[in-house]
């Protein structure tokens, strides 16, 4: 309200010119504002001036308004507006507005909070001369705050750049928290003492919580309750504040439910102002499926060289880029005449193996280019310089962290090279499988596509415009449709957390029809789209091919299966050692009272029945050293063998293990049957062979016919063995009426592990071993299938009719004598037996069932025993060990170790201790006469006192 200042209430108010101040024009004041002393007219103008001047210097715009209409402007406001003063003085303040609402918006609350505090600030939009639009800081106050009518001093900042930086805060915070919130892997913060600030929902889920807030709340000690170890911690933090943060920090910690994994953990410190830590941030990462999937790779790799070694195929592992050989097994040293250690660190090309290396620069461009490479034509040189073809199979594989080609060589004729460069040509025309890209698609909520991408022809064969042109039961098998419906109808129906509105993505694996009518597996990940009501509106997805992944799963489950087999086979060999030994003690005992009591018979009809009982002893000998070399026991030795009284004992032992409907049938014209062989090896192709048959004629029967003849082997079959004379070899076939061998299988019978049996019924070795032996042999295979009407496999090996088979030595009068023999043995019946069996021989003797009890009467008296025989499985001290103890005590000592079977001690390493003979269980009282004798009349004949 107007004050009258002394005048009367009723005078009429006039309107009075002010100055720029706000200031009455012609008022006098009793004092100059500035000086504060009386008036004076030029000290006033003066003054006015310098205000005038520090209102156009001031940096923020200033201007006088009277009811909403400009008066006054400085430059700053021209420099805002664009308006020159002149523009702006007598114009409504609406000039500056974008709009009426602004204009009324901002008068009323400058009007509200004037009247109310005297004075009034708010941020607003003023529009420039161009157009352009300017946050603005406004304030005004009244010139007289009794009399609004006056006028109003205002204030305009441009604030522009501030709105804009704050404004460019408020959205990276947003990002930020959006990141922090939805991010897949999870983020933390933690204090110094050990407790968390913030965790993300990931991190509370990898964790096994319900939510951020709960996992903060229920940690209050991360040492002792998230860390395994807490020593651990003490690592993480001396690690973060030596450094200033950690990359892949890895530890095992705990989940809500007190199960255990592993994460791997990036963070850092974060510091204030003056350097001191306030805080740790970084991300945790679960790694349990990767730590597992190392130990199963260290696991998977040492079953791996297990088989390795043992394959009767020769087989490398070597660099790829170089080729140099880091192990080979027993074969590969075998077929190469190389020892280990010439190999073990050279390059292929080094050694000169490669009789042509550009065949190697072929081989090794197609690995490159494919991964693999099967039956690969190359051409090797063995260190006595023969040339051979040989089919060069390889694979890239890891072992640890580094790549390595993993390679099998077989040795073939000129039919079968000429056979791979037919298969070459072949493979130069066969197309590749273009390669797979993940396809990204939109549908709506009746699964009608709205989109796909182009990469969708190149994965399935449909073109995006065939997606979205057909319903979805097209492409999805009618299981894989039941899944896709079950899962919307839980997502668009609010289960689980989409009922808070919160997205999230559902991944799944599907059967999907190809446009050429095959199927496949992919993986389909896809999340629901939703209004800001909730209502899901679409579906955006991303669908991968994960053929790959579930071949790489068939494979791992495969070879696992096999993996389980061959131990059992390597089982099986450990059982009948340990049976072979306690049977050797059994037969070593019939054998001595069998013997005695021949000695003792006198009619003949006992004596009969005793030689029966010898012979039979010495089949079941015979029997049991074919057992231990099947086992890999005993080492195998070539002799010459007639083929044909094996070929019979092995007919017998299938009629009893065939079922009826199985015709055996066993022919025999050979001329010549005689070869250079191991029994046990004749028999395990016999047996492979007969078993493949037998399987292939299980559902429905047949004939299976072993024929043994003399024939030459086809041109090219067998090197050097064109234009031979039919009795140069010997011909074993193996024919059956089964369902016979597809053609696509027909080249892959003799790789190791290849089988078309159904997990369980075989590991796929059975071929690949007969093969192995055969090319070991000197011989060949050759295979003759047709689908439905059955297989024929041909053997053809040498024939070593001029060896002809070793002549029986005539019965020696079995030697006696009268020295003092100490015998040592754990079995009792053993030490009975062969107590009365050395009596009967003349010599004295003292037996002993205690290896410990005979060492302390052989110390007592040493000089009194001229020949120590000794078992050499026995508990507390073995027969070695007892041997060697008798050789340090009195070197030279005479000693027969004998055993029914070890695997601690073999004939080499005895002979080298000093044991004179090495003798395998069980004996006959003539073997063991002439060992003894043997033994002693090479020690001089010395007889004990």
């Amino acid at each position: 309200m107007n004050r009258s200042h002394g005048r009367k209430a009723a005078e009429p108010k006039t309107e009075r010119e002010r100055t720029p101040a706000g200031m009455p024009a012609g008022e006098s004041p009793a004092a100059s504002p500035l000086s504060g002393g009386p008036f004076d007219p030029d000290a006033t103008l003066r003054g006015e001036g310098l205000l005038r001047s520090i209102l156009q210097a001031a940096p923020t715009g200033i201007g006088v308004v009277k009811n909403r209409i400009i008066e006054w402007t400085n430059g700053q406001i021209s420099g805002i507006t664009g308006y020159t003063p002149e523009e702006l003085k007598g114009k409504s303040a609406r000039i500056l507005y974008p709009s009426d609402e602004e204009f009324d918006r901002v008068g009323r609350i400058q009007n509200a909070d004037v009247r109310s505090k005297g004075t009034g600030s708010i941020v607003t939009v003023w529009q420039s001369k161009d157009r352009r639009l300017v946050d603005i800081l406004l304030s005004s106050t009244p010139i007289d705050p009794g009399d609004l009518s006056a006028g109003v001093v205002f204030t305009a900042l441009d604030v522009t750049e501030q709105m804009k930086a704050r404004d460019e805060l408020r959205r990276s915070e947003e990002k930020y928290r959006a990141l922090f919130e939805n991010a897949v892997m999870g983020i933390f913060q933690s204090t110094l003492e050990g407790r968390f600030l913030r965790v993300n929902p990931a991190t509370a889920k990898m964790c096994g919580f319900d939510s951020p807030e709960e996992m903060i709340v229920s940690i209050t000690d991360i040492a002792s309750q998230h860390y395994v170890d807490p020593a651990e911690r003490d690592l993480f933090i001396r690690a973060v504040e030596s450094q200033g943060f950690v990359r892949n920090f890895e530890h095992r910690t705990y989940r809500k439910d007190g199960s255990v994994f592993w994460v791997s953990v990036n963070a850092r410190a974060v510091r204030d102002r003056r350097g001191r830590i306030t805080h740790y941030e970084g991300t945790h990462e679960d790694i349990q499926a990767r730590k597992e999937a190392e130990e199963a790779l260290r696991a998977s790799e040492e079953r791996f060289m297990k088989v390795f070694q043992s394959n009767p195929i020769p087989m490398t592992i070597a660099t790829l880029e170089e080729g140099r050989i880091l192990d080979v097994n027993d074969r590969a040293v075998e077929l190469s005449g190389y020892s280990r250690e010439e190999l073990i660190g050279r390059t292929s090309v080094e050694i000169g193996l490669w009789a042509r290396p550009e065949e190697r620069d072929r081989l090794i461009a197609q690995l490159r280019k494919d991964g693999s490479l099967r039956d690969g034509l190359a051409h090797f040189r063995t260190r006595a310089g023969k040339v051979a073809p040989a089919l060069w199979s390889a694979d890239r594989i890891r072992l640890g962290d580094r790549e390595v080609i993993l390679t099998t060589i077989h040795d073939i004729s000129k039919q079968v090279e000429d056979q791979e460069k037919l298969r070459e040509s072949e493979a130069k025309y066969r197309l590749l499988a273009e390669n797979v890209t993940d396809v990204i698609w939109t549908a709506d909520m009746n699964l009608a596509f709205t989109y796909v991408s182009p990469s969708s022809e190149r994965v399935f064969g449909w073109t995006p415009s065939e997606w979205m042109s057909m319903p979805l039961q097209n492409f999805l098998t009618p299981t894989a449709l039941e899944t896709v419906k079950r899962l919307l109808g839980e997502e668009a129906g609010g289960a689980g957390p989409a009922r808070n509105g919160k997205p999230r993505a559902v991944t799944t694996e599907l059967e999907v029809y190809r446009k050429d009518g095959s199927t496949g597996w992919y993986e389909v990940s896809a999340q629901v789209i939703r209004g800001e009501d909730g209502a899901p509106l679409s579906i955006i997805g991303v669908t991968r091919d994960i053929a790959d992944r579930k071949h790489a799963e068939a494979q791992k489950a495969l070879l696992e299966l096999q993996l389980r087999q061959a131990q059992k086979m390597e089982a099986v060999g450990t059982l009948a050692g340990g049976i072979a030994h306690d049977f050797n003690n059994i037969l070593f005992a019939v054998i001595g009272y069998a013997e005695l009591c021949l000695q003792d018979a006198a009619d003949d009809e006992s004596r009969w029945n005793l030689s029966q009982i010898l012979s039979a002893c010495n089949r079941a000998k015979t029997l049991v050293s074919r057992i231990l070399a099947f086992s890999r026991q005993v080492e195998q030795e070539r002799r010459p063998l007639d083929v044909v009284p094996l070929a019979k004992e092995a007919v017998k032992f299938l009629r009893s293990s065939l079922p009826v409907t199985i015709d055996l049938h066993l022919d025999v014209p050979a001329a010549n049957s005689v070869i250079l062989a191991d029994a046990t090896q004749i028999h395990q192709v016999l047996m492979n062979l007969c078993t493949n048959a037998a399987h292939a004629m299980r559902a429905s029967g047949g004939r299976l016919a072993i024929r043994i003849d003399n024939a030459s082997p086809p041109p090219g079959l067998v090197p050097g063995g064109e234009g031979a004379r039919a009795a140069g070899f010997l011909r074993l076939t193996v024919s059956d009426t089964g369902h016979g061998i597809e053609p696509a299988h027909i080249d892959r019978i003799f790789d190791p592990f290849f089988t078309t049996k159904a997990p369980g019924e075989g590991t796929g070795l059975g071929l690949s071993v007969v093969y192995g032996i055969v090319k070991a042999l000197g011989g060949a295979v050759r295979v003759d299938s047709t689908p439905g009407r059955g297989s024929a496999f041909e053997i053809y090996l040498p024939s070593a009719a001029d060896r002809g088979l070793e002549p029986e030595t005539p019965a020696a009068p079995i030697p006696r004598g009268s020295e003092h023999v100490l015998f040592v043995d754990d079995e009792g019946h053993l030490v009975e037996v062969m107590e009365q069996v050395l009596s009967a021989l003349g010599y004295r003797v003292t037996t002993v069932r205690e290896s410990r009890h005979a060492l302390r009467l052989f110390r007592e008296n040493p000089e009194s025993f001229d020949i120590v025989i000794t078992d050499m499985t026995m508990p507390d001290m073995t027969g070695a060990e007892l041997a060697r103890e008798i050789l340090r005590f009195r070197p030279g000592t005479p000693i027969i170790l004998c055993t029914g079977y070890s695997e601690l001690i073999n004939e080499e390493q005895a002979l080298r201790m000093g044991i004179r003979r090495f003798l395998m269980k069980p004996l006959f009282m003539g073997d063991v006469a002439r060992e003894i004798r043997t033994v002693l009349d090479a020690d001089g004949g010395r007889t004990a006192a």
